[in-house]
């Protein structure tokens, strides 16, 4: 009877190396290894290093003029209500455009819970790694040496609202604070939600603005139209309460425009 192929074990793999069987065995172990440490971050102190899935750039991890941002999406499901999912991008409107399965190419993840809405961007890190190292900690606060402490006087990272006061609170930190960061809202029906979120170093700006009025898509030679990586060890949670927040605002924000 005629069996399927099986994959090799490690002896058969020995066995296709001294056969001079290189590439099979490259594929071999090239299976095995584990995608989410492909797309994890390293941690900003360097002890609990991770490995960075790069952009595409070929100015990898050197600072320039190119646009990396972290970003924040939201269900708009009923099934799925206060699920988010926090990722990373250099385009941030074909990455909405692949999470909502209008074009092809990552955001797999996020199939079920379609359709989803982009609340806040947050651009101007200096390269596509620093980016990432933000996006991780954003995802895993427990976890990260730079974040820790302060997320442990959170009681939930849960919903929007958590979320973003998580992102405003790490911009404060060592790591973060000197950064010229911009938080931009694509929409003033979130901007209640940084009520509770603690001021922000004098250098950040908070605006609403349309999406196609990032400096990607203004200024030249902003971006680079290549894949962002699908983050597979991606934070996505659902919300354990909807709280009701006052529509104060601690940290000024410039309408430039609202949708």
């Amino acid at each position: 009877m005629r069996r399927g192929k099986i994959a090799p074990d490690g002896n058969e793999a020995r066995k296709r190396s001294e056969k001079g069987d290189s590439k099979s065995l490259n594929a071999y172990f090239k299976q095995r290894k584990s995608r989410t440490e492909d797309f994890k971050c390293r941690d900003l102190e360097g002890e609990n290093q991770k490995q960075i899935r790069e952009s595409g750039n070929e100015n990898k991890g050197k600072p320039g003029k190119g646009f990396f941002a972290c970003y924040l999406l939201t269900s708009l499901s009923p099934r799925h209500k206060g699920h988010t999912y926090i990722g990373f991008t250099v385009n941030p409107l074909r990455r909405i455009r692949q999470h909502n399965g209008e074009i092809g190419s990552g955001a797999w993840r996020t199939k079920s819970r379609r359709p989803w809405e982009m609340v806040v961007c947050i651009y101007g890190f200096p390269t596509n790694v620093s980016a990432l190292q933000f996006e991780w900690a954003w995802q895993h606060p427990r976890e990260s040496e730079a974040v820790r402490q302060a997320a442990a006087t959170f009681k939930s990272f849960s919903g929007v609202t958590n979320k973003i006061k998580l992102a405003y609170t790490m911009l404060t930190l060592p790591a973060w604070q000197s950064l010229n960061i911009t938080i931009n809202y694509f929409s003033t029906k979130y901007t209640n939600h940084s009520a509770s979120c603690p001021s922000l170093p004098e250098q950040m700006k908070v605006k609403v603005s349309p999406m196609d009025e990032l400096p990607c898509y203004t200024e030249p030679n902003e971006i680079e139209y290549k894949d962002d990586c699908d983050n597979l060890d991606e934070y996505d949670e659902v919300s354990d309460t909807y709280e009701t927040v006052p529509e104060t605002y601690p940290n000024e924000v410039v309408i430039v425009s609202g949708r």
